[in-house]
Formats: C-alpha cells, sequence, structure tokens
C-alpha cells in the first residue's frame, strides 16, 4: 500500500505539472504520454476491482482523483483503470470517505 502511495504521489501526481502550470504544447504532450505510461504498471498489478482487492482502499481513492485528472485534461486512461475510476464514481454518497 505505502509503495502505491509513494508511486502516485512522486510520479503520476508529480507528471501532470505541466497541465496545470502553463506548460508549453510540447510539454503538455510529452506529460500526456508520461501519464499513460506510468499508469500502465497499476493497470497490470490489480488484484480484483481495486489495486489490491474487491474493496477500496486509501491508495485507490489517491488513484482515482489522479484519473478525474486524467479524464479533465484528455489523457487516455487504461481499460482497468477507467473502470476502477468508473466504480469509485458511481459510489453512493453515502459509502464515500
Amino acid at each position: 500500500m505505502l509503495e502505491a502511495l509513494t508511486y502516485i504521489t512522486t510520479e503520476i501526481h508529480r507528471a501532470f505539472k505541466p497541465m496545470w502550470h502553463a506548460g508549453s504544447p510540447a510539454e503538455k504532450a510529452a506529460a500526456t504520454a508520461n501519464v499513460q505510461r506510468l499508469l500502465a504498471p497499476l493497470e497490470a498489478a490489480m488484484a480484483g476491482d481495486f489495486l489490491f482487492r474487491d474493496t477500496p482502499t486509501v491508495a485507490d481513492f489517491y488513484l482515482f482523483v489522479m484519473l478525474l485528472w486524467a479524464e479533465r485534461v484528455g489523457v487516455e486512461t487504461p481499460e482497468r483503470l477507467a473502470a476502477l475510476r468508473d466504480r469509485l464514481r458511481a459510489r453512493p454518497p453515502s459509502a464515500r470517505p
């Protein structure tokens, strides 16, 4: 869990910087490709409907934010991670932390 949280924080979160801080078109294109590359290992490591099992953890919720950012800026998300994003989005408010 700590490894996943660290990866999301130091690699994926950071990779979005050009999207929010006036990156040039070339920097944004490179960031898009980088985010896509960085998401792939998480998708490959999924154990069930979520990262570690069939119920979400704090790592899934942090990843959820990154997946919402990807959607917002037009970064194509791997299929299983898009499904994870949609599952978390569909949770009723009473089930949300």
